[in-house]
């Protein structure tokens, strides 16, 4: 597999603040420079669905709890009822393991003051070091700015199902790998 130095990070959680419960992480490699950008190999995708019932989940709040159930059922399957879930610290360590598979330059995440956060509390809670430097993190939603607003550029139709980590960074990647190559030009 071609080493990729790009990650795009997505995080479902049942809370928005502090410490807040994730329930599914999704992650995908990518390379703006190189072909159309994305990967379709498995290796290069992440996805974990977590249990409710895990140590270390963080704080659910209500609100959060009632805005997903409000949203698709194709959504609320993925997150909450997946049959593959899996404990906290068992998604960490397989997150851990994937990302250190192959050099990291970048990590982005919208925003990484959010997803990144509290993946990083999560990493603290299990007592687990973070594989990321902050020099690494990047922000998507700025960069979403600057392709909006300094370029004038759209953004591609969504496919999938919203809310579903995985496919959220998959679109994410889209995104930027578009915004980046035009920025470059």
């Amino acid at each position: 597999m071609t080493a990729l130095s790009h990650v795009m990070l997505d995080l479902e959680t049942l809370g928005t603040g502090d410490g807040a419960a994730i329930v599914q992480i999704g992650a995908v490699r990518f390379d703006p420079w190189a072909g159309d950008g994305l990967v379709s190999a498995p290796a290069a995708a992440f996805c974990e669905s977590i249990r409710l019932d895990s140590v270390g989940l963080g704080t659910i709040d209500g609100p959060t709890v009632a805005w997903w159930l409000g949203q698709e059922r194709e959504a609320q399957d993925s997150v909450l009822l997946n049959e593959n879930r899996t404990t906290m610290v068992a998604a960490l360590d397989r997150f851990d393991h994937w990302i250190r598979e192959e050099s990291v330059e970048f990590v982005w995440a919208d925003s990484p003051n959010f997803d990144l956060r509290l993946l990083r509390q999560a990493f603290g809670r299990q007592g687990m070091p973070w594989p990321f430097t902050h020099r690494q993190e990047r922000c998507h939603r700025t960069l979403k700015w600057q392709g909006r607003e300094l370029l004038g550029l759209k953004e591609p139709e969504r496919t999938g199902t919203k809310h579903h980590a995985l496919v959220d960074a998959y679109h994410q990647a889209q995104v930027a790998v578009r915004i980046l190559r035009e920025m470059k030009s």
